[in-house]
């Protein structure tokens, strides 16, 4: 079972890559560096409970086209 703020954690994943994946460009240009200046600060473990280990998922989607 998922706790209450897992499921905060994966409904804010999943809102985040629609927004990617809804965007163009130069949108997700804007997206990229927003996500560098909000998290440049955090560790690993950090963005993992972030994204509830789904960073994967974003990661997947800056390497391929």
């Amino acid at each position: 079972m998922t706790s209450i703020k897992e499921q905060a954690a994966i409904s804010r994943l999943l809102s985040f890559l629609q927004e990617w994946d809804d965007a163009g460009k130069v949108t997700r240009n804007h997206i990229l560096n927003n996500f560098i200046q909000t998290h440049q600060s955090k560790t690993s473990p950090e963005l993992k409970q972030e994204f509830c280990q789904g960073s994967i998922l974003f990661l997947v989607r800056l390497i391929l086209p």
